[in-house]
């Protein structure tokens, strides 16, 4: 992701701003005195580690979660 973005990768190849470019985003679909915006996102886990620094840092942001399960999935349910 750093290198399409022109920066020098820092942890785990992201971008050293990912948790400042995140929290602006999010900000964008905030609540205002006009109105809100209700905000449904799917977010892309590699390998499914909720550790990895995107979604981890994805997932400040976000009032609540729901994490789908491969396991439960494979068993058609």
């Amino acid at each position: 992701v750093s290198a399409l973005l022109g920066r020098m990768p820092s942890a785990v190849g992201y971008q050293p701003t990912l948790a400042e470019e995140m929290g602006r985003l999010q900000e964008r679909i905030t609540s205002t005195h006009v109105g809100s915006i209700t905000s449904i996102q799917a977010v892309y886990v590699p390998a499914d580690d909720l550790t990895d620094p995107s979604p981890a840092t994805t997932f400040l942001h976000l009032d609540s979660t729901v994490v789908l399960s491969r396991d439960i999935a494979a068993l058609g349910i």
